[in-house]
């Protein structure tokens, strides 16, 4: 699948919190710079591939269960390296599902509010 920058800018634009901030945030590409380094990504080019491999991911053109298979066809990882980095990469995916599995936001207002009461 090629997905072009227009794509994944208009991914972002409609993503949730938790996705925009695992695809732009300081502390986000702090922990992914991690991961690749401890796997041994090091050259810019290949840390770019897979920067976008797993963003991709957090915007929802792949799903989790790809890890594997885009680490290998898109990264160029070898096997051994796949097989590690794929829990560090679920992992740091992690605040997608407690997004999603967080509770909605009620509209409904508290007795109190409802009758501008305080008492």
């Amino acid at each position: 699948m090629q997905i072009t920058r227009e794509k994944r800018t208009e991914a972002f634009e409609s993503a949730s919190a938790a996705a925009q901030e695992l695809c732009d945030g300081l502390e986000s590409g702090r922990q992914l710079r991690a991961i690749a380094t401890k796997h041994g990504i090091t050259d810019p080019e290949q840390y770019r591939t897979f920067a976008l491999a797993v963003g991709d991911i957090a915007l929802g053109f792949y799903e989790e269960a790809d890890i594997k298979k885009l680490m290998r066809d898109q990264v160029q990882l070898n096997s051994p390296i796949v097989e590690a980095i794929a829990p560090d990469i679920r992992g740091f995916l992690a605040p997608l599902h407690d997004a999603r599995t967080a509770p909605a936001p009620t509209n409904e207002a508290t007795p109190a509010a409802a009758t501008g009461s305080s008492d």
